[in-house]
């Protein structure tokens, strides 16, 4: 009994309160709470722990209620004697986030408290809403990171790999119905014609992230168009009145228009035209009822673009635009031939200045094939190529694409961007790199997608990488006699990858293939060897010794050539050649 009281008299002395704890772990992972005190080697019979969660108790141990661990939890009692009593949380998950209490007593004096707060590590996901801006105009991108924890996270953006705002750091609110947390991020700034095919990227960094999050993209323009208002003359105020709203030089087609009288909008009517320049044009009408014009005022034409946050407006006054009295002003004859002369010199001249400029306006791009070469000094990394030449207007976007996803360009500013030729037209060139080894096979299809305003759909060009179909010669033979030996060659020229299968078969007089043997001897395969740049050549020979005793009978010889190259094989026939036997030859070449 007194060593009892010795023991509750020690560890009275020893009683503290510690700080509390912070853990950070990652979903669906376990979580160590830690509570642990410094003591001798004690026995349990009088040790009392606890853990608590939002007030409930999430595990106990000689206390008054009974011994348990809720699920989802567990500790080891045998390392109670040691003074640690920690937790473990097998699965930890967004709603068990918050404070954990430790509480240990000794003969029901408190020895030890402590508190350790559990926080969740999620790392975010980037989008961007829109890439739209507008050339000249001061416009806004968007970078949205959600689905992260803990709240705090740093935003920053790039211009072809330069930073062009530094790192800020946001501290998060709002919450997704999850419980993570999402934030927006917002650039400001004018773009320029320099920045078509640039890419922009919007960076985050974030404690549960490794390295740093990249999201890339290259901005889309928006063209604002210019708007012109008037009406339908009509011979009385009595008449409804006709509203003509002209929209033309916008970019792209989709375009909503709305019309406002005195301030309050007016219910709506429709459609848009193609342009020669690339550009969209449309003609909306709105008929004012007698009622409606007798209101006059002003009234406005609204022409809303998508992404944009300024619409663009013109307006008129209705007594400046509705001519109720028509006046007609009498010309002499002498007048009317001025007139007349007058404007036939106009159309001339007008005409004559447009021939000029005719042949450049609206010219689609010529997009060359896919060009396939090797990386400098990097034998493993393949540059694919591509150029669109004689096009107009300048605005031109190239993506690249792999069966994985979007591709990133890599060319420098000083290639990709329009370059004028004499004539003016302009002319552009767009370059992406891939592993070689991804390539060399034909399993990955890669293509680009050009845009340009003079084309109703994109152009496309795509290749499998290294394949190339391997040319096959005729059969040429040496000349035969009986009992000496005959000889049957054909050529596999400019044929990549080096794998390839040749097949000698015998063809009897009116039959086709229909019964075939092996060969046993007589043939050989000399290569593949490498003729060219990442091409190979190969030549397969038959020689047979001829015999009296086989049937002289007409017939073939077929050689029969397999490559990854072809859908089907390519076969070369040669005649009347007296061979006794079925033979067949197969060479396959292993990378």
């Amino acid at each position: 009994m007194q060593c009892k009281v010795l023991l509750c008299l020690y560890f009275l002395t020893i009683i503290k309160h510690v700080s509390p704890t912070e853990v950070w772990v990652r979903p669906h992972t376990s979580a160590l709470l830690p509570c642990s005190i410094s003591v001798p080697p004690v026995g349990d019979s009088l040790l009392g722990i606890s853990w608590t969660f939002n007030g409930s108790h999430i595990a106990s141990f000689g206390t008054t209620d009974d011994n348990h661990v809720d699920k989802g939890f567990s500790w080891d009692t045998s390392l109670f004697v040691n003074g640690t009593f920690s937790l473990t949380l097998l699965n930890a998950t967004l709603d068990q986030q918050g404070v954990y209490e430790c509480q240990v007593r000794y003969n029901v004096s408190e020895l030890h408290s402590s508190n350790v707060t559990l926080d969740i590590k999620v790392p975010p996901t980037l989008s961007i809403p829109t890439t739209m801006v507008v050339l000249d105009v001061k416009s806004e991108l968007h970078c949205i990171a959600e689905g992260f924890s803990p709240p705090l996270i740093y935003f920053s953006w790039t211009r072809a790999g330069e930073v062009v705002q530094l790192e800020q750091a946001v501290t998060a609110v709002d919450r997704t119905p999850e419980g993570t947390y999402w934030a927006v991020n917002i650039l400001k700034f004018i773009p320029l014609v320099d920045d078509q095919n640039v890419i922009y990227g919007c960076v985050v960094t974030h404690a549960a992230l490794d390295k740093l999050l990249s999201l890339e993209f290259q901005l889309s323009f928006v063209y604002l168009p210019t708007v012109t208002l008037s009406a339908m003359p009509l011979p009385s105020r009595d008449s409804p009145l006709t509203l003509s709203c002209d929209i033309e030089g916008f970019y792209p087609e989709d375009v909503s228009v709305s019309w406002l009288q005195n301030g309050t909008e007016l219910p709506a009517p429709l459609l848009s035209e193609s342009g020669p320049d690339g550009t969209f044009r449309t003609r909306r009408y709105y008929t004012l009822s007698p009622e409606q014009r007798e209101l006059a005022g002003e009234v406005e034409c609204v022409v809303h673009l998508p992404s944009i946050t300024e619409p663009v407006v013109t307006s008129a006054a209705l007594a400046d635009i509705d001519p109720i009295i028509e006046t007609q002003t009498a010309l002499t004859k002498s007048a009317k031939a001025s007139v007349a002369l007058m404007c036939i010199s106009l159309v001339l001249v007008f005409l004559l200045c447009f021939g000029f400029s005719w042949r450049r306006r609206d010219a689609p791009p010529k997009v060359s094939e896919i060009q396939l070469t090797e990386a400098g000094d990097d034998s493993s990394v393949v540059t694919l190529t591509t150029q669109a030449l004689c096009f107009h207007p300048d605005i031109i976007t190239f993506r690249w694409f792999c069966q994985g996803g979007e591709l990133s360009p890599v060319a420098s500013q000083a290639l990709s961007a329009p370059r004028p030729d004499t004539q003016g037209f302009f002319s552009a060139m767009s370059q992406c790199k891939l592993p070689r080894a991804e390539l060399e096979h034909g399993g990955t299809k890669v293509w680009v997608s050009v845009h340009h305003i003079a084309l109703k759909h994109p152009v496309t060009r795509e290749t499998r990488g290294f394949i190339k179909r391997p040319n096959v010669s005729e059969i040429i033979s040496s000349a035969s006699f009986p009992g000496q030996h005959l000889t049957l060659g054909c050529d596999m020229t400019g044929f990549y990858p080096p794998g390839i299968s040749v097949t000698w078969l015998h063809l009897r007089e009116g039959e086709v293939d229909d019964r075939e043997e092996e060969v046993i001897e007589g043939g050989e395969v000399w290569g593949p060897l490498l003729s060219g740049p990442s091409t190979y050549r190969a030549n397969a020979t038959l020689r047979k010794r001829g015999t009296n005793e086989e049937k002289e009978s007409a017939g073939g010889v077929v050689c029969r050539v397999e490559h990854c190259s072809l859908e089907e094989p390519i076969e070369r026939r040669w005649r009347n050649i007296l061979i006794g036997t079925c033979l067949s030859l197969v060479y396959i070449h292993v990378m």
